[in-house]
């Protein structure tokens, strides 16, 4: 799967990409909000085949892509979009952007172009967004991205030894397309 924007190529994972996606997801930049702490090689490396496996699946339901540069190809990070209720067709999006390139508008743009292919494509009803409530560029994205705050999940998760608190956005098929 490919999404071509103005600035990015979207696509699907290769091999060759294996050593961007170890250096993204072991930095503390990426696993932060996320981990207690980084990554152990072995998951890493598992994480990786586990999307090189999804993205041969007939029917996909979960879309893990590399996000580049579209003059030079360059990598920036990875953009993924997974289902979560078939029954009411809701997905789930998330991103990671290299430490160096975050404020530059590529993950807004990477998810914009995942959220169309979503609602288009898929027939998605809603596409939903958790971040930690204290991480504030990714909720300037699921706001530029016209998602709605749908609340605070207080004490969701445990991460360095507390319970912490995420914020939940949303958008709906109805909000890009009144008709629906």
């Amino acid at each position: 799967m490919m999404i071509e924007t103005d600035r990015l190529i979207i696509r699907d994972f290769v091999n060759s990409d294996s050593s961007f996606f170890t250096k993204l997801e072991t930095h503390p930049y990426t696993y932060h909000y996320e981990k207690d702490q980084c990554p152990t090689p072995l998951y890493v490396s598992e994480s990786f085949s586990n999307i090189m496996m999804l993205q041969t699946s007939d029917i996909r339901i979960k879309y893990s892509l590399l996000i580049t540069h579209k003059e030079t190809l360059k990598p920036l990070g990875r953009v993924v979009l997974w289902e979560t209720d078939d029954d009411i067709k809701e997905w789930e999006i998330g991103w990671s952007i290299w430490h160096e390139e975050v404020g530059k508008g590529y993950a807004t743009e990477a998810a914009q172009a995942l959220i169309d292919f979503a609602f288009h494509t898929l027939q998605v009803h809603r596409i939903q967004a958790l971040c930690h409530e204290d991480y504030i560029s990714s909720e300037k994205v699921m706001i530029k991205l016209h998602m709605k705050k749908e609340g605070l999940l207080r004490g969701i998760k445990k991460l360095h030894d507390s319970w912490v608190n995420m914020m939940i956005y949303a958008i709906l098929d109805s909000d890009i397309n009144p008709n629906n």
